[in-house]
């Protein structure tokens, strides 16, 4: 294996970017309307068809809003803006290492779609960064069997927030 550390490894102890979750408020009231719904199809004893189906969204409801409850999804934000980052995966070839290298290092993630190649893919870029392009971290990984191993240091490029 090699030296090289991962790039999730690296956000995980960075100091700028932290993991947070996502609001339950709205997965509560999910939650709540699916007892509601539930309830009201219990009352319907005219049409046994129509309660049937507000039993079964009532149900669908309850488990979407339980999911969401007891484990909301979490998110990575840059902390001196309070910007989401998102994930990029781009495949290409390795022969094309040298152009990925640079777009990514430009910050031009447009030319990195342009250059992903669809079958017989060795390399991957994992680029993450902010929708202003305030904050963008990324790494290169060539394949081995089974897995993606790092094949360079993580390229991180800091841009001062604006004041």
């Amino acid at each position: 294996m090699s030296d090289i550390k991962n790039i999730d490894n690296i956000l995980s102890e960075n100091d700028v970017v932290t993991v947070k979750t996502k609001n339950r408020i709205a997965s509560i009231l999910i939650l709540v309307s699916s007892v509601v719904i539930g309830y009201f199809s219990m009352r319907m004893p005219d049409n046994e068809n129509m309660g049937f189906a507000l039993l079964f969204v009532g149900i669908v409801l309850a488990v979407i809003g339980l999911a969401g409850t007891v484990k909301p999804k979490k998110y990575l934000c840059y902390t001196p803006t309070g910007e989401v980052l998102k994930e990029y995966m781009y495949y290409f070839n390795a022969a094309d290492k040298k152009a990925v290298d640079l777009a990514i290092k430009s910050g031009e993630l447009s030319l990195l779609k342009l250059m992903t190649a669809k079958d017989n893919t060795n390399m991957r870029a994992i680029v993450y960064t902010t929708p202003s392009m305030s904050y963008l971290i990324s790494q290169l990984q060539t394949y081995v069997p089974y897995e993606y191993v790092p094949v360079e240091e993580v390229f991180i490029c800091n841009v001062s927030p604006a004041k």
